[in-house]
């Protein structure tokens, strides 16, 4: 079981891949704040749909019990980061998924492991899920919610 923010299930769902997810996790939680965002609020987008599809059969919200740490977290994240972050140490899964910068170092702060997005395509392709070439692109989400790969 891992916990994720929004920015890997928008990303792997933009690029087609959301599936890997499930063959690599089993079981993923995401926060309230997360599917609020996600599915909610981002209702037209690919990431609502396919989180929609799965939800409570591999993908679950839950809400953090320690709202005091959610409030102190949100003065530098924002609400999904927060929100991941106190899930994480509520729960204890092997890991967190996160992209954001500022919410990957807090979660090491807090001796959390965290998996960015090309940190799962590494893990699916060391899994043999797919291949993979020699460098991992670098990914920039579009307005209209898709992911476009560019050179980094």
């Amino acid at each position: 079981m891992v916990v994720s923010n929004s920015t890997p299930l928008v990303y792997l769902a933009a690029l087609g891949d959301f599936e890997l997810l499930r063959e690599l996790f089993d079981e993923i939680v995401i926060p309230s704040a997360v599917f609020t965002e996600v599915v909610v609020g981002g209702a037209n987008l690919p990431a609502a749909a396919a989180v929609g599809c799965v939800l409570d059969q591999w993908i679950h919200v839950r809400s953090p019990v320690d709202v005091v740490m959610v409030k102190a977290l949100r003065e530098t994240l924002d609400a999904g980061e927060s929100e991941a972050l106190v899930l994480t140490k509520q729960l204890h899964p092997s890991a967190t998924l996160m992209d954001d910068s500022d919410g990957v170092r807090r979660a090491v702060a807090l001796g959390l492991n965290v998996i960015r997005t090309p940190g799962i395509y590494r893990l699916a392709k060391e899994r043999g899920y797919i291949p993979l070439p020699q460098s991992l692109p670098h990914f920039e989400l579009q307005d209209s919610g898709s992911a476009k790969s560019t050179t980094a």
